[in-house]
């Protein structure tokens, strides 16, 4: 029965809506700092367009945190949450944001009070979370229209940028220590650099590089 069982795994995950899942592993420089685990469905969002969601739960620095988004079929954030809390169980922020007329509001709830801002944008822009790396599994969606250049709203700081991604094409790079072939893009976010590598035979999301903070965030074989 086991074998079976392996093989309508992947089709009764699909007709969950269930598209991608995974465990990634953040490590500043050798060391292991934290882990997140993510499910991405696709299916109906509240007003019946199709769409994405994706939900993410992780650690790191003391904090847990709790990350969920609603997106439209390219990729762009309708609304998100991002919620970290204390090891101690007090909330350290309440990061919330969602699609207006002509704007990305993105309000922040601490001990502190709340704070809003409200961001200029057309059309749903994409959600990059520096807490939440699973955020970046939407971005393949986003490089499906065939933009190589898009808005980008960073939920922590409530900032705009524009992100501009070029295809490197593939490329031998490490994944946990095992060399892989790879799909490369660089990301420019803002003045920052980013490398983003993607699965070449579906297109999801795999590692992700940010040498400014020296963190590599990299996917986990399924089981482990």
């Amino acid at each position: 029965m086991i074998g079976p069982l392996l093989v309508l795994a992947p089709l009764l995950a699909a007709q969950a809506g269930v598209v991608d899942r995974g465990v990634l592993v953040v490590r500043e420089g050798t060391r292991e700092i934290g882990r997140e685990t993510y499910e991405l469905r696709e299916g109906a969002l509240d007003d019946r367009t199709p769409g994405h969601r994706l939900e993410a739960r992780g650690s790191r620095g003391g904090l847990a945190i709790l990350y969920s988004i609603q997106a439209d079929g390219a990729g762009g954030a309708r609304e998100f949450r991002l919620e970290l809390t204390h090891a101690r169980g007090e909330r350290a922020v309440l990061f919330l944001g969602r699609m207006g007329r002509g704007v990305f509001l993105v309000r922040a709830l601490g001990s502190s009070g709340e704070r809003a801002r409200e961001l200029p944008a057309s059309s749903p822009p994409s959600a990059l979370s520096d807490s939440a790396f699973a955020s970046y599994a939407l971005l393949p969606h986003r490089l499906d229209t065939g933009d190589s250049t898009f808005v980008v709203v960073i939920p922590e700081s409530a900032v705009r940028l524009t992100a501009r991604v070029v295809d490197r094409g593939l490329e031998r790079t490490p994944v946990n220590g095992v060399p892989a072939t790879l799909r490369r893009l660089d990301l420019q976010l803002g003045e920052e650099q980013r490398t983003v590598w993607l699965c070449p035979e579906d297109n999801r999301f795999v590692k992700l590089a940010v040498p400014a903070r020296n963190i590599v965030v990299e996917r986990l074989p399924s089981g482990t």
